[in-house]
């Protein structure tokens, strides 16, 4: 049985509620992001614990740059409220596009490292072992 909880909500209410719900039953709140707003509304006005799936906010890159989800400014608001930015294992198995999320996960992982964001690689579906999770955590980091 897991100790925590994956929160998909898009809107802020049921959010809260969803999170307030979970910690009453002593859970870790993870929260899988559906859009930029929510990404700032669950760092900035949420308990949340975790948050994971920023990389597939934006379905298209820019031209310039990777849009990866995070930028310095989510990153300095979740290292000042101490959020957990989560790398899920189970994403990178469920990709169609595996190039452009690994480049996605390495840019925010990146970010995370340089505004000292608390990061966690974890496998949501239990399947994987810890020395598969070490093995992604480095191909991240070279990436």
């Amino acid at each position: 049985m897991h100790n925590y909880i994956i929160i998909k909500e898009k809107n802020k209410k049921s959010l809260l509620k969803k999170i307030k719900e979970a910690q009453k039953k002593k859970l870790t709140t993870v929260y899988a992001v559906s859009s930029e707003e929510m990404l700032r509304f669950a760092l900035e006005k949420s308990n949340i614990d975790m948050i994971m799936g920023m990389e597939q906010i934006n379905p298209r890159e820019h031209t310039h740059y990777v849009r990866s989800g995070l930028d310095q400014v989510t990153c300095k608001i979740a290292a000042l409220r101490e959020k957990v930015i989560a790398f899920d294992f189970v994403d990178l198995l469920e990709s169609k596009d595996l190039g452009k999320l690994i480049a996605r996960m390495s840019f925010n992982l990146k970010l995370c490292r340089k505004y000292k964001v608390k990061t966690l690689f974890f496998d949501s579906s239990g399947k994987y072992a810890e020395k598969d999770l070490a093995a992604f955590c480095r191909v991240l980091e070279k990436s």
